[in-house]
């Protein structure tokens, strides 16, 4: 079967609770005596039914403590989707990697005491949690949506505080969500993080931020490094921050398909600007890294993710365009874009390469740690 690549030492780590399948060493026939090709032959077929139902059954167990969107997951106000990496996606790799573990999903009981939250298929989140065995004590999830919220109430979280700058967004992660939270010590706020009050004396084990520094133009402008730095300052000395984010497009992509769906995303960003409204902007793994380290963390683990677009994807950028389409305030501008949002639609939905996905783009992963007390923060190179 297929595993997440696990670089480093936590990897290795992670690396050892994988289960080995197959038949027990020193097996042999217990019954003696010649047998005929035919009587071989069906003996055979019968073990390799076993083994399969051996290896059906080991993959029942994912990966919770020592194995590591959509508009409804990652962004500053939870409620966006640029990526289309979802299951594979919200766009995610070409063939998503799984993780197993001999851990049962019994191991970490069901927070709410009720229904045990799905566990997830996402390659990234998988790889994140492969590289933290054990407890992760007190979590923030910096930009909530049902997906990463879901993902964390399977993690062995001590408690989980979930912020969105939505409160429609807050509205759709309690209802989708809330019957695998606790509410004794699990809480879904609405705030945001240019509100440097916000939370202000509260620090956390985990920080996860999943897609969210690709939105910070719509909702607070220019706030990338200050976005940052509120994560930095909310990690506990010795805690993480696990990132997620999209690497740019690439513009010069020739194919025809990559054409298509970068003309869906630019109409949709040419409506948001029409309408007066900022367009979600991208940082590149690398500027992240860096300005991770400059800040004083350490930078443990990092990973390229390539990322596979269906036609849902596409729908999705262009049902956005749609929306924002009537906020554009000229009328005979508004309808050409909408010819030509028909015009791609129509592509979308006949093409054979998007309904099998189609590999375009990149997502990423990182961990960081924030040195223990008395260790020297600063860049580190």
């Amino acid at each position: 079967g297929e595993s997440v690549c696990m670089p480093g030492a936590m990897g290795a780590a992670a690396a050892k609770s994988q289960p080995e399948t197959g038949r027990p060493n020193g097996e042999r026939s217990r019954r003696p005596g010649p047998r005929s090709p035919l009587s071989w032959a069906v003996r055979l077929s019968a073990r390799f039914c076993v083994v399969a139902v051996v290896a059906e059954q080991a993959q029942v167990a994912w990966p919770l403590q020592a194995a590591a969107s959509s508009r409804t997951s990652g962004c500053f106000a939870g409620s966006c989707d640029l990526t289309g990496r979802g299951c594979l996606d919200r766009g995610g790799p070409v063939r998503r990697t799984r993780v197993r573990s001999s851990t049962a999903r019994t191991a970490i009981p069901s927070r709410s005491g009720g229904p045990y939250p799905p566990q997830t298929k996402d390659a990234v989140f998988l790889w994140l949690q492969g590289l933290l065995p054990g407890q992760w004590g007190d979590v923030l999830d910096a930009g909530t949506g049902p997906d990463s919220l879901t993902w964390l109430t399977a993690c062995p979280a001590k408690s989980i505080v979930a912020v969105t700058a939505s409160e429609g967004m807050r509205n759709t992660v309690v209802h989708e969500v809330g019957k695998f939270l606790d509410p004794s010590r699990d809480q879904v706020l609405v705030g945001n993080w240019r509100d440097r009050g916000f939370l202000k004396d509260r620090v956390f084990d985990v920080v996860v931020a999943d897609y969210l520094l690709g939105a910070v133009d719509f909702f607070a402008p220019y706030f990338q490094l200050g976005l940052l730095e509120r994560l930095r300052d909310l990690m506990r000395p010795g805690g993480r921050l696990l990132f997620a984010g999209k690497e740019p497009e690439n513009l010069a992509a020739k194919s025809s398909m990559a054409r298509l769906i970068l003309d869906a995303e630019a109409l949709r960003d040419a409506t948001m600007v029409l309408g007066r409204q900022r367009t979600y902007r991208e940082m590149p793994m690398s500027w992240v890294v860096g300005r991770l380290r400059r800040m004083g963390l350490e930078v443990e683990e990092q990973k390229i993710f390539p990322r596979k677009v269906t036609t849902e994807k596409v729908m999705r950028q262009l049902a956005w365009a749609e929306e924002e389409l009537r906020r554009v305030p000229d009328e005979l501008l508004r309808s050409s874009l909408r010819r030509h949002l028909k015009t791609l639609r129509s592509r979308a939905e006949t093409s054979t390469s998007l309904r099998l996905g189609y590999s375009f783009g990149q997502d990423y992963a990182i961990v960081a740690r924030r040195p223990e007390a008395g260790q020297a923060e600063g860049y580190s190179g």
